[in-house]
Parts: structure tokens; sequence; C-alpha cells
């Protein structure tokens, strides 16, 4: 009984070993036969950016899967892999339509979840700065795709200005001139927020405004601009402005010259700095006054042996005048708003350096100097008449200095009589003139230019009579 015990359990040990097969080949052929679950768990990690990587949860069953991408423009793309991860490449502004199937024999999973996935906007790239003024940079930009919103950002290293606008123009302004900035243009949408990878341009503003700091005169029509700046790499520009118009010079040091300035003009001017990023804003003026014009048309006459009266013509930028004649034996001077004036104390006979200075209203002169003027003969003094033996009269005089010859008039009722003579001579005769008469004397000395000096004082004598000849000579007053 005891051994067809141990037969019957063995028996039934093999039957329930054939049973578990029968069963595990069952279950095996009824797996075969069923398709995988959809995939799911779908994430996606995009650690270099255009690169991302999306991965999925392992299903059962699963041989290997396949990653279906559409774009929203249309592109398809799929990627067949084994694994449970799969990378693709992206481009931004885009969203991205994911599905992930899981294949064996048996065919392919059901749809699962569509997985959205947008990528960051694009940056732009073409914008361009551009300075307005000298702290104020105006940036414009193409739209790009994926941009919801932009942001504009300028960086000094110490200061940063942003700007957000849906627009693609920004204007950034108070900036600090002569400076480098890093200039960057973001993206932002709703979804992705912004696009960090965006890179920078760099500009430097236009330069600071120069400070002038003196105008030296080199001579009536030329003046060097000086002035002080710490821009590097610059072109200065001064320009002086006026009623008689504009005048330029440059340099790329701290000063130009200004030349050809016409004379009795008043200026402003200023100096302005330029690069290729733009242009500061002009200094602060400073005034250019030119000496004034020399007068023309001077004419020097003399009104009386010891007086001379000056003429000229109106001069740009004077205000006054002085006159001066000066010769080794002194000089006579007058000062006069007029366009002429009288100088006294002026000697016969004498050459004169003459000079006319013209000066502003505020203290500027120009001194003038002209061909020498030399005033008139001096009159001959001690005149005196003699009688002579032969009806005759005898003139006579001391020799002055400056004449070349004299000339003697005689006037009277009975008739006008005249005698010359030479510059050596103090006297000359007058034969038969008519007695019982008064005459009048009157001497003209000529000067060595040929001109005559009229106004030497006149002497009157009384010429008696003895009989029919003449008598006695009588002084009788000038």
């Amino acid at each position: 009984m005891k051994i067809l015990s141990d037969k019957m359990r063995a028996g039934s040990i093999q039957a329930l070993i054939l049973t578990v097969f029968i069963l595990l080949s069952l279950k095996r052929v009824a797996f075969a036969d069923t398709v995988p679950c959809a995939p799911g768990g779908i994430t996606i990690t995009e650690d270099t950016p255009g690169n991302p990587m999306v991965s999925w949860s392992n299903m059962q069953l699963s041989e290997y899967y396949v990653v279906f991408i559409k774009r929203d423009d249309g592109l398809e793309v799929y990627c067949n892999t084994s694994q449970i991860q799969c990378h693709f490449q992206t481009e931004c502004g885009f969203i991205y339509f994911i599905s992930v199937f899981a294949y064996n024999n048996a065919g392919q999973s059901p749809l699962g979840d569509v997985f959205n996935y947008t990528t960051a906007p694009c940056c732009p790239s073409d914008f361009g700065p551009a300075f307005i003024s000298s702290d104020t940079l105006e940036i414009v930009w193409s739209p790009v795709r994926g941009a919801e919103m932009y942001e504009t950002k300028v960086d000094n290293g110490t200061h940063v200005n942003l700007c957000n606008d849906t627009d693609t123009i920004c204007a950034l302004s108070a900036l600090q001139c002569n400076t480098y900035y890093n200039v960057t243009v973001y993206s932002f949408s709703e979804i992705r927020g912004s696009n960090t990878s965006c890179t920078s341009k760099s500009v430097i503003t236009a330069p600071c405004s120069p400070e002038i700091t003196n105008l030296t005169r080199i001579d009536s029509s030329t003046y060097d601009i000086h002035w002080t700046s710490n821009n590097d790499r610059v072109l200065y520009s001064a320009q002086a402005r006026g009623d008689a118009g504009s005048w330029t010079c440059n340099g790329s040091g701290t000063f130009c010259r200004l030349s050809g300035l016409p004379c009795g003009s008043f200026f402003s001017v200023s100096v302005t700095a330029s690069t290729a990023s733009g242009q500061s804003l002009p200094s602060y003026s400073f005034p250019l006054e030119t000496a004034p014009c020399c007068p023309a048309n001077l004419r020097v006459v003399q009104v009386t042996q010891s007086m001379t009266n000056g003429s000229w013509s109106m001069a740009a930028g004077a205000q006054t005048y002085t006159m001066m004649l000066e010769s080794p034996r002194g000089k006579a001077k007058c000062h006069t708003l007029e366009t002429h004036c009288l100088l006294g104390c002026i000697t016969c006979g004498t050459t004169y350096l003459v000079s006319l200075e013209a000066i502003s209203q505020t203290g500027f002169a120009s001194i003038c100097m002209f061909q020498g003027y030399s005033s008139s003969a001096c009159c001959p003094s001690g005149v005196r008449l003699y009688r002579l033996s032969n009806n005759g009269i005898r003139v006579n005089w001391r020799i002055s200095s400056g004449a070349k010859n004299y000339s003697v008039d005689l006037y009277s009722s009975k008739g006008n009589f005249t005698c010359t003579a030479s510059a050596d001579l103090s006297f000359c005769d007058i034969s038969e003139i008519p007695c019982g008469d008064i005459y009048t004397v009157v001497m003209t000395p000529t000067a060595k230019d040929g001109s005559k000096v009229m106004f030497c004082s006149k002497k009157t004598y009384s010429v008696t009579c003895s009989g029919s000849s003449v008598g006695i000579v009588i002084y009788r007053r000038k």
C-alpha cells in the first residue's frame, strides 16, 4: 500500500507540472497575439537648444518604438528606436506635435496622448543700433517667428537700460557719451518665456561734447581754437558763425586754426566731436571778435599853417577812431566818434607819419598805417616893402622852410602886380608901380609838390607920391 501511495503522489506531481506548462504555453500564445499599450509618461528635455530629447515609459510586449513628430507648418519627421528615448532637431518659434507608438509582431499600439512642444521664439538678428542723438539709441529689427513681445537691453557693465514693447522698434535714452554698450534684443512668448540665447552686439555711443578753453589770436584774420575732451579717435570740428557767414576748421588733437575771417565781424564759436558712431552735441559757444577793418579814403587837408583836417570812410566793426600824425618835431592826435577830426599844433614844412586806429565797442583796435603826409611850406615872416629909385618896390622877407619858390602878389585899385623868387632868395622887385594907392601884399610859398599855400596872412601898405615918383611906403595893417 505504501508503494502504491508513492506512485500515486509522483503521478500527481507530473500532472501538475504538465498543467502548469500547458497554462504557460496558452498564456504565451495569448500575449503574442496582443499589441502593446500606448506609451505613457512622455517628457521632453532640451539641454542643447535645437536638439531636444523625447522620452517615455517602457511598455510590456514592446519590441521597438516609433516617434512621430509633426510641426505646425506641416513638416513631419519620425524616429525609430528600441530605446525609450529619442533626439530630434527643432527650429525656433514652432509648435511640435509628438506621438509615440509601441510595436511588436502583433502590430502598433493605440494612439496615446499627443504631446505639444513649443520651441523658444527666434532671436532678432538683423537689428541695427543707430543714434538719433548723442545720448539716445534707436534700435529697429524685423519681426521673428514665435515672438509676442521683445525686450531690448543695453548694458555698459555698470548700468543697464531696458525697453519692453510688442513693436519692433525701441529707443533707449539717457545713455552715457563715449561709452561701450552691449545691445541685446530678446524675444518673448507667453508659453516659453524669454529666449535667453540671443546674442549681443557691441556699440559705442557718440563722443562727449568738447569744452572750449581758449581762443588765441594769430593775426587779424586767424585764430587758434583750443578745447579739452576725453574722447578717443575723434575728429573735431570748430565752427564760427556770424552775420558775415560761417567758417570751419577740423583737427584730431586739441586745437585747430580758423583762418580767413573777415575784419570787423562778430562770431559765435562752437566745437563738435564726430566718430563713426555719431556726432556730439556742440560745446558751449565762445564769442569771437575780429579787429575792425581799416578805414578807406583817408584824406589829410591842411586848414591853417598849424591845423589839419583828417577825413575817412566808415570802417566795419569800428565805433571810434584815433588819428595821429607823428614826426621828430612832435605829434598831433585826435579821438572821435565821427569819420573826421581836426588836429592842431601842426608844424609847417614837416613830413608826418600818418596812422589811423579803428576801435570797436569792446576796445578791440586795428592800427592802420598810411602814406606819409607833408605839411605845407611855412609862410614867410618879416614881410616888408621898400621904395626903389626907379618907381619900383622891393618886397623883402625871411626865408621859410619847405618852400620851393615864392610868389608875391600886390593888389590895388590901380592894378595888380606879381613877382617871383626862388627858395634861396628873400626878396623880389616890382618896377613901375603907381604911387598914391593902397596895396595888399600876399606872400604865397610854393611847396615841393607844386601846391600853393593859400592861408598865409595878408599885409596892407600905403604908397605915397613924391611929385610923380614913389614916395613913402607906410605899413597900415594886416
